[in-house]
């Protein structure tokens, strides 16, 4: 039945599409669960939007372009905002504040981030635990905001609670794991420094992930590989401020580093097999043990 309905609505998405009520055919196209057929109704959309507005959109940019020079200039020039200098350095000078913008600082001082981190104890527990809070509200955000034409999600098993405790899982998987081999392998950090540290890595993740959703939607298939690309980077760069984490944290040299997360690596497929092994095993138990609650219930009644 559902493949009938979606034949239908495919079929009068292709009629509204060749009569260029392209809205409609989008619409049609999304009920169809039809990408192709969507990226090809939103491609005409966007080309008729940006011929109409494009010289608009033009002269706002140059506009503001003009005006934030204009601004910076006669700031430079007579020091006309300095009182918002001031405010934004006050505010900076506060320890939560400076905190959250080490987020900033990964990106262009990664090593000086897990210094200020480790040796100069400029970040704490709390603020770490609210940007791994931030990292899974923009990671359910990014599934669940994501265009219609990049989506893979089934909304309708989709489980918030489920991928959120599967994110913090992994999170609090490779903290422990990378934590119980560094201690036995000499590393310098200890279990909070790589609490903290590791929170900081996911910097791209949380900054340039919502600005990746959002951009999903101005994209078509013809342009999947630029979706892609933004992903497979802002993830590489995560991966490597990890390894640069794992480094400085332990103070490690190469060879170290290599056997380092080679056995964290390790040890999260372990603990996640010996946790799936005490689910089953215990799903086993209760089975057998309701299962002769249910006889002696049964003996005794009948």
């Amino acid at each position: 039945m559902n493949a009938i309905f979606s034949v239908a609505n495919s079929a009068i998405a292709r009629a509204e599409y060749r009569n260029q009520n392209y809205k409609e055919a989008l619409e049609y196209y999304k009920i169809a669960t039809d990408k192709v057929g969507y990226s090809e109704a939103y491609w005409q959309i966007r080309y008729d939007f940006l011929q109409k507005n494009m010289l608009t959109f033009l002269i706002i940019f140059i506009c503001l372009s003009v005006l934030v020079y204009g601004v910076k200039f006669v700031d430079r020039k007579w020091g006309t905002f300095y009182f918002v200098h001031d405010f934004t350095d006050k505010v900076k000078a506060k320890r939560s504040v400076s905190e959250f913008l080490l987020l900033f600082k990964m990106f262009r001082h990664p090593i000086d981030t897990v210094h200020d981190v480790k040796r100069y104890h400029k970040s704490s527990k709390k603020t770490a635990t609210i940007i791994y809070v931030l990292f899974v509200v923009v990671m359910i955000l990014s599934r669940y905001l994501e265009s219609f034409i990049f989506s893979t999600v089934n909304f309708e098993r989709f489980n918030v609670l489920k991928d959120a405790l599967i994110l913090i899982g992994v999170v609090l998987l490779f903290v422990i794991s990378n934590y119980l081999i560094s201690s036995l392998q000499n590393g310098e950090g200890w279990l909070k420094d790589v609490y903290i540290a590791t929170s900081y890595t996911l910097a791209p993740i949380i900054l340039f992930m919502p600005f990746i959703t959002l951009m999903s939607h101005g994209l078509t298939l013809n342009e999947m590989f630029i979706y892609k690309a933004a992903n497979y980077i802002t993830y590489g760069w995560v991966l490597i401020n990890l390894i640069i984490m794992i480094k400085e944290v332990h103070n490690y040299t190469i060879p170290q580093l290599i056997g380092n997360i080679l056995l964290t690596i390790f040890t999260m497929i372990i603990i996640v097999v010996i946790v799936a092994l005490i689910i089953i095993l215990g799903n086993q138990l209760y089975d057998y043990i309701s299962g002769i609650i249910r006889e002696v219930i049964q003996c005794v009644y009948i």
